[in-house]
């Protein structure tokens, strides 16, 4: 199976442009209830909670959960009632992201740099047929519930990461980017803005960044935390898909003439 790969761009704060080469369907028709097609957006709003927990002086591992809580565009968008009851949910979960962490003290500012090195995320769709589908609980991991009751749509692996966390300011602030790779996309949930299943794509790039709020230390190697911000999904212009081709073809067919002579 090929390795597909996507961009998220979890930017708080922040507006995209819409286009047509960068807009998404999503179909949770097959969880039934009546349920049919979103129409085209490029940025999925979430809302996330993580904790993340020091494994030695230099080291951390963080879970969280994360609920999409709507659908983006320039435009009215039609989420199929996305997030509501008599609707549908999209979460997600990690158990396992990992990496290393470095405290930059300047004298005037304290500075918490974390470089995420290897993780794991699930998505899953489900119906919500009554409030409490899902519950984040308290502030933290430990007591969420409901995130991974549904069908899983995608499972993605990390590429890489950096955070950033600023202690000593009122209130705390932070960012965090990841980069993902999707390693699995149910057939037929994730489409093109022309209905085109994506899950065969050879490549779909994308970044994230969240805004950190609401943090926590419970204890010194603990840290709690919310996030808000907006995925922004986005497809290769057929155009570079295009020139990358050509450009393939060109450097196999200058091998090949090389070779002959």
């Amino acid at each position: 199976m090929k390795k597909l790969a996507l961009m998220l761009a979890l930017v708080a704060g922040m507006t995209f442009s819409a286009s047509s080469a960068h807009a998404i369907i999503l179909d949770p028709s097959f969880l039934g209830g009546g349920l049919g097609e979103t129409s085209v957006f490029n940025q999925l709003s979430v809302y996330a909670e993580t904790e993340s927990t020091l494994t030695s002086p230099t080291t951390f591992i963080d879970k969280g959960s994360l609920v999409v809580n709507g659908l983006i565009a320039s435009g009215p968008v039609d989420d199929q009632d996305l997030n509501s009851v008599g609707g549908w949910l999209l979460t997600a979960v990690w158990s396992d992201l990992s990496g290393s962490t470095t405290t930059i003290d300047s004298g005037t500012n304290l500075q918490v740099q974390n470089t995420y090195l290897a993780g794991h995320m699930d998505m899953y769709a489900t119906l919500q047929s009554a409030p409490g589908t899902y519950d984040f609980g308290a502030l933290g991991f430990s007591d969420d519930t409901g995130f991974t009751t549904g069908t899983k749509v995608a499972s993605l692996s990390l590429k890489s990461g950096f955070g950033s966390l600023f202690p000593n300011k009122t209130p705390i602030t932070g960012s965090t980017d990841l980069f993902w790779d999707f390693t699995y996309m149910k057939a037929g949930f994730w489409k093109d803005n022309f209905g085109n299943d994506l899950k065969d794509e050879p490549l779909i790039v994308a970044f994230a960044d969240s805004k950190v709020g609401d943090v926590s230390f419970p204890n010194p190697s603990v840290t709690l935390a919310t996030h808000n911000g907006s995925v922004d999904v986005t497809i290769p212009e057929p155009a570079t898909m295009i020139l990358f081709g050509s450009g393939l073809m060109g450097f196999i067919a200058r091998r090949k003439k090389k070779v002959i002579a």
